[in-house]
């Protein structure tokens, strides 16, 4: 007889946090969008973004390095995005 199958399901806590997680990620791939990036480019801009997140919530050693390249790659949309599309009119 087979031994039985344990599976491992992810708590409420880090399925809450991922959904919070995508969905604050999605403003600056939006500001992204607007400045005329590929939808391509913002999916995988937006997949690193959470993952990046999700890493840094789960692990607290990585967590020093991971927010301030959160953080950075949060704002740079705003910074960079402006400048992008005053070139192109």
């Amino acid at each position: 007889m087979a031994p039985p199958y344990h599976r491992v399901v992810p708590g409420p806590a880090l399925l809450a946090l991922s959904i919070v997680l995508a969905l604050v990620m999605i403003l600056p791939v939006r500001r992204l969008g607007l400045a005329g990036w590929q939808p391509r480019a913002m999916g995988g801009y937006w997949l690193g973004l959470v993952l990046l997140g999700l890493l840094a919530a789960e692990t607290a050693s990585l967590a020093r390095i991971l927010v301030p390249i959160l953080v950075v790659g949060i704002l740079a949309p705003y910074v960079v995005g402006r400048g992008a599309e005053g070139r192109r009119k």
